[in-house]
């Protein structure tokens, strides 16, 4: 195994900033070109990392670069090192490992913020492996004693815990929104959620995408729909268009991702005729017709200044 370690002990970074820590899951939200595409959105920011593989959050406080060596990836210096440089945000990635536990992550977490406390925190939400993708949604134990897991009620909990306050990148639960529109057919270009995956637990390069987006959307606030991509990734651009569609619509709608939103009638009006379940199903009946109009009307009406048209019934 290799180890590399690319130091430029930065003392002072100007404008939105934010430091990763974790493994190859954040790895797969691909660091190196999150600053390349930010650009491409026209969004300012410096981006960096300490990724440590196969590790968990207290493996990589405890030992951040083990002896003997495993891959190590970090930039613009290593953690603890990094913590000299002032980043606006740090993003933490929960893990599970032989033994880790809620409270170990609580405690591991809370002590990486306590050396960057001017930074806000989020918790880098892992997706599941494979063959766990269906338990996404169910219930477990807020013990502290509780095995570290890929479920969506493990990190609500986990922040609802920390003593800091702390937001989510969800990453997750985007995955388990794919899994869901595929299982009602609303996704055509896919057949299983498997497809997100190059094995059992990392994500191929659609897979990327929706954790490199949900990454920046989060932290950014901005809607990503529509900026190009990376042209050496071969995939449709329709494909890539869909996907980042999906991410804004969790990120904007996921109360721990801290991202406040207020929809348009032209968000709603893009959207008609579709059955996928963005924000301008109003309804939530999973379809996006003329009754979300009507809910769209009538709750956001009164705070226009402009008419607004009738849709379309043909």
């Amino acid at each position: 195994m290799k180890t590399l370690l690319v130091f430029c002990l930065c003392t002072s970074i100007q404008g939105e900033t934010y430091y990763q820590i974790g493994n190859s899951l954040t790895w797969d939200s691909r660091p190196l070109y999150q600053q390349t595409y930010a650009e491409n959105a026209e969004i300012n920011l410096v981006n960096g990392w300490h990724i440590r593989t196969s590790s968990t959050s207290t493996d990589i406080l405890n030992d951040p670069i083990p002896s003997p060596p495993q891959d190590v990836f970090a930039y613009p210096s290593p953690y603890p090192e990094a913590m000299l440089s002032e980043w606006n945000n740090l993003v933490v990635q929960s893990y599970r490992g032989a033994g880790h536990t809620l409270q170990m992550d609580i405690n591991s977490i809370g002590a990486f913020h306590d050396m960057f406390p001017q930074s806000k925190l989020y918790i880098y939400e892992s997706w599941p492996q494979i063959e766990n993708t269906g338990q996404w949604n169910l219930w477990l134990s807020s013990d502290g004693s509780q095995l570290t897991v890929a479920r969506k009620a493990y990190f609500e909990t986990l922040i609802d815990q920390l003593e800091s306050p702390a937001l989510l990148v969800p990453v997750g639960e985007v995955f388990f929104r794919i899994r869901t529109g595929i299982q009602n057919g609303e996704i055509p270009f896919l057949s299983s959620v498997d497809e997100l995956y190059r094995d059992d637990k990392h994500a191929n390069e659609l897979g990327k995408i929706l954790a490199i987006s949900t990454v920046i959307s989060t932290i950014a606030e901005k809607n990503l729909t529509g900026v190009p991509y990376d042209p050496l990734v071969l995939l449709d651009s329709n494909i890539i268009d869909f996907s980042q569609r999906i991410v804004w619509d969790v990120v904007a709608n996921y109360p721990y991702s801290g991202v406040e939103w207020d929809y348009t009638y032209e968000w709603w009006a893009a959207n008609f005729g579709k059955s996928v379940s963005y924000a301008a199903d109003g309804n939530k009946d999973s379809k996006i017709n003329a009754a979300d109009y009507v809910t769209w009307r009538d709750s956001y009406s009164p705070t226009l200044s402009v008419a607004i048209p009738e849709p379309k019934t043909s």
